[in-house]
């Protein structure tokens, strides 16, 4: 009976073994430098969001950012994470809490670290480095912080400019 189970268990290990990681092989570590961030759902890029009527965000829509709105600065923090600058705005990305936390663009404020790891296939998660919160874009919405679920909407693809 324990030599049948022994088999068995070297058989899903071998399965398993043999199973490849394509889902992390298309990742490679991300330089300092500037990028684009799209949405890996919709390939729409992000951009820093003002108005006088609701407080500052990150979202993404169909038309593209104009100028350098869209483009996004990645310099080296602590810990493997990066700081993340909006370069048309020349702001930092820092985080507030309007209806949960969300990440914005800020002059006045420090950067926050985000760490920035691979989800597979060349798409990437923003997250906070010390819990399993992400960044999640839903079409036309501002950015929000959750917890993970696996879905598109907390998958980014960058692109460097």
């Amino acid at each position: 009976m324990n030599f049948k189970n022994l088999f068995i268990s070297a058989l899903l290990a071998i399965g398993a073994a043999a199973t490849p990681l394509d889902s992390r092989d298309a990742c490679v570590v991300l330089a300092p430098g500037q990028y684009t961030i799209a949405a890996a759902g919709t390939g729409w890029q992000l951009r820093p969001y003002h108005h006088s009527h609701a407080p500052p965000a990150i979202d993404s829509h169909a038309e593209a950012p104009t100028g350098q709105l869209g483009v996004w600065s990645l310099t080296n923090a602590p810990q493997g994470a990066y700081y993340i600058k909006n370069v048309g705005e020349n702001a930092n990305v820092a985080v507030l809490s309007f209806s949960g936390p969300q990440p914005y663009t800020s002059s006045s404020e420090d950067a926050v670290p985000f760490a920035i790891q691979c989800a597979g296939n060349g798409r990437y998660v923003i997250k906070n480095p010390v819990a399993d919160e992400l960044w999640t874009a839903p079409p036309d919405a501002w950015v929000k912080i959750l917890g993970a679920n696996g879905d598109i909407t907390q998958q980014f693809i960058f692109t460097q400019a």
